[in-house]
């Protein structure tokens, strides 16, 4: 299995986990991590084939066919360098429309959002959007959610930790969950960043390699 043919399949399995890891984001009707993880995907599987297809041109030792393989590989090379860049580029606005929607989450009373809230809050130990103030100063009950408790401050009979003062730091979570959010973006889109910066100077070599390898075979076709 060469190096190229590798690439695509450390793409697939990323894309897959990330599709798969949707529980803190497949709630918050945000559809942007899902559309990325998609487009890696289906990267993943067209180097897959771009590999097979190299393959091929290596067999049968065609001139014509390696350079279209090198075009296509230079294609994809192009392709992941400005998915890093839109990887920049989107992050700001993408983290924008995350807080403006978790903070309609807290305003409204929807039943579904505020499970989501739930969630995110104990999985990720936050509270908030920002900071536990913000339940206390946007939400209709005006309280901290059940889910903001630090769990070892619960109390039994209650599943809850309201007979602590508002905001007591022994009892809450005092990280928003915004923070907690985009740390755990950053660290996968910087993971898949690095993948996609270490295939392309791997690409480059496949791409030089290609059409040396068509220009010898032209060659050798010709002093025949």
């Amino acid at each position: 299995m060469s190096d190229f043919q590798l690439s695509g399949i450390v793409l697939i399995i990323v894309a897959g986990i990330v599709i798969a890891d949707m529980r803190y984001f497949s709630g918050l009707k945000n559809d942007e991590v899902r559309t990325g993880a998609i487009i890696i995907l289906v990267l993943g599987i067209v180097i897959l084939a771009v590999a097979l297809f190299g393959l091929y041109s290596v067999m049968k030792k065609s001139p014509r066919l390696l350079k279209i393989y090198g075009g296509l590989i230079l294609i994809i090379f192009i392709a992941e360098i400005a998915l890093v860049i839109a990887f920049f580029i989107c992050k700001p606005f993408f983290v924008e429309k995350l807080s403006d929607h978790m903070h309609r989450m807290i305003d409204g009373n929807n039943e579904e959002d505020l499970k989501t809230m739930d969630t995110i809050q104990r999985d990720l130990k936050c509270c908030g959007v920002e900071s536990p103030a913000d339940w206390i100063d946007q939400s209709p009950t005006k309280s901290l959610r059940n889910s903001c408790c630090v769990p070892e401050h619960i109390d039994a009979s209650t599943n809850d930790c309201k007979d602590a003062q508002p905001l007591f730091k022994d009892k809450y979570f005092q990280v928003g969950c915004l923070t907690k959010l985009k740390d755990y973006l950053t660290m996968n889109a910087d993971l898949l960043t690095y993948i996609l910066l270490g295939f392309a100077i791997v690409q480059i070599i496949f791409i030089i390699s290609a059409f040396l390898l068509a220009s010898y075979y032209e060659k050798k076709s010709s002093a025949q």
